[in-house]
């Protein structure tokens, strides 16, 4: 497996992550903020419950934690070094 350093404290991840930008920018912070009880803090069995209930899908937790990354790593002081691997 290969991985493409996407996010570093000396490069701009903005230009990076521009690819994602319509997802980031449609996701938002408000859906951002009520999907968070669902997903953060939880165990696998919780949130494969509220994938069957339908209350979170797939491509919400995906784009969820997308965007939580472009926002922690987009902050110096928060950043992580988070590494991600996507498939096209």
């Amino acid at each position: 497996m290969r991985f493409k350093v996407l996010f570093s404290n000396v490069r701009d991840h903005f230009a990076v992550t521009s690819v994602f930008k319509n997802e980031i920018t449609l996701f938002g912070r408000e859906k951002y903020e009520s999907l968070m009880p669902l997903i953060l803090e939880k165990d696998i069995p919780y949130i494969q419950k509220q994938i069957d209930d339908n209350l979170l899908t797939y491509k919400d937790l995906v784009t969820f934690y997308v965007y939580r990354i472009h926002e922690i790593e987009g902050n110096k002081d928060m950043a992580l070094n988070a590494i991600m691997s996507l498939n096209r």
